[in-house]
């Protein structure tokens, strides 16, 4: 009895394992069922393509085909722009590009949503009758009376749109990391999603799931997306190269301290910051006091330290020493000079400097690091970036509205098999996926997922045309 218990720990175990390691993709495709299926119970229709699948048969799927070439030349547009705004830092225009893009988008597809939701409740509670007191003694729908008799489209419109502009900070701002920040990136997945899987008929979805699964492969491979994650490494090792040779001179004037026994004559600490006119402020007690040659020495030692480095590295005039054609100074170097910048300003307020600087930068624009970070589900094992969970979760919304249309010949049977097997795919795509890359630095997330997902599509709409 003792090892069925066991059999059924280790199988319940392996159940919460398996959950949490897919957690992320089962909570945006549920979104985006959610979703779709208030849609479908709406009986709304909108189809957003230039070329029309209703003939059916051939002109249907070429009307797709061409519908998802569109979709592809702009999806392969936008990569390159975006790969260049990136290439030549233009981050302003990056942040004012991602961020509107996705608050208008967020909040108008929240309203669309809200309002067939409103519309839905309305319908199935026209036939409720509630006595009040307050309203009357009879009442018929309760619910949305205010909606009935008010123009109320506008400040819901107007709340969507602000919605969409907190979720959007969330994601991208920083402030926010971890789950905070994923939960949000995880709605508006599913909201994109949903949004995608019903405006676009079937044909459109299959070819351009298929095609962007291909140039998936080809940008993360040879294309922007390699060329964005080598220039977000490349910023890291200047970063983490800067931070080292900070250290090490930190280190160096500490030592110099020392030596040299310079200590605040208040709390006898070497750890003290060194001013202009020999002046220093103690980190210890914070404060103030004069000690003679002190910023002679840390000049010494700076220059000392940075000859020692340079001896390394291609030899390159410095800027106080670039000469123009006549063989002047540059007046710019020399008029920083003049104004007492000399070597040991930049070092000792260098870091208080460069962290103001760092954050006005981080208001005027993001780098590629952390655009990176922010468009992606970040976990401690691997990344999965928004676009993934947009087509994960459109792929099996769309599925579950395909099913949904034989609701009146099979029953509740055909759009629980159809979500079922583009889901199973999906999943299965994904751990595959995930294996791969203990053996790789870095996989497309779509196309595995895809082309399992698109072959349980065709095996469930196979079964419901043959039922």
């Amino acid at each position: 009895m003792r090892g069925v218990f066991q059999v059924i720990e280790a199988i319940g175990k392996r159940i919460v394992n398996g959950y949490k390691f897919i957690h992320p993709i089962i909570m945006a495709v549920f979104i985006a069922t959610f979703l779709v299926l208030i849609t479908v119970l709406s009986s709304f229709t909108l189809t957003a393509t230039v070329f029309s699948e209703e003939g059916g048969g051939k002109e249907a799927a070429s009307a797709g085909l061409a519908n998802a070439a569109i979709f592809l030349i702009i999806a392969i547009v936008g990569g390159f722009l975006i790969f260049l705004l990136f290439k030549y830092k233009k981050k302003n225009a990056i942040q004012y590009l991602f961020g509107s893009a996705l608050s208008l988008s967020g909040g108008f597809i929240l309203f669309f949503f809200l309002v067939i939701l409103i519309e839905d409740i309305r319908y199935y509670s026209s036939g409720l009758i509630v006595y009040s007191s307050f309203l009357g003694e009879r009442t018929s729908d309760p619910f949305f009376l205010v909606f009935n008799q008010s123009n109320l489209e506008l400040p819901l419109f107007l709340c969507s749109i602000a919605i969409g502009i907190v979720m959007t900070y969330i994601i991208l701002s920083g402030r926010f990391k971890g789950a905070q920040k994923n939960r949000f990136l995880l709605l508006l997945s599913g909201l994109m999603g949903a949004f995608l899987a019903v405006i676009l008929p079937t044909w459109t979805v299959m070819f351009m799931l298929i095609g962007l699964s291909f140039y998936d492969i080809y940008s993360v491979k040879r294309g922007p997306i390699k060329s964005i994650i080598e220039m977000t490494e490349e910023n890291r090792k200047e970063r983490m190269n800067r931070i080292n040779q900070n250290r090490k001179r930190d280190e160096a004037l500490l030592e110099a301290f020392k030596k040299h026994n310079i200590i605040c004559v208040f709390c006898e600490s070497n750890r003290v910051k060194v001013g202009r006119d020999d002046g220093v402020t103690c980190h210890n007690c914070n404060r103030g006091s004069i000690i003679p040659g002190v910023t002679a020495l840390v000049v010494d030692v700076i220059e000392k330290f940075d000859a020692s480095n340079e001896s390394d590295k291609p030899h390159r005039p410095p800027i106080a020493g670039k000469k123009s054609g006549d063989g002047k100074k540059d007046k710019k170097a020399m008029k920083r000079n003049e104004e007492g910048m000399s070597p040991v300003i930049p070092f000792l307020f260098g870091r208080k400097m460069n962290m103001r600087k760092n954050r006005f930068l981080s208001k005027k624009g993001m780098d590629a690091e952390h655009l990176m970070k922010s468009m992606t589900y970040n976990t401690e094992h691997w990344d999965l970036g928004i676009g993934d969970l947009v087509f994960y979760s459109m792929l099996v919304g769309h599925s579950f509205q395909f099913g949904s249309s034989y609701f009146d010949k099979i029953g509740i049977f055909a759009p629980i098999l159809m979500f079922g097997l583009s889901f199973i795919g999906i999943a299965t795509g994904f751990v595959i996926t995930i294996r791969l890359l203990e053996r790789n630095k870095i996989l497309p997330g779509l196309p595995m997922s895809m082309f399992i997902g698109i072959f349980g599509f065709s095996i469930g709409a196979t079964i419901l045309w043959l039922w």
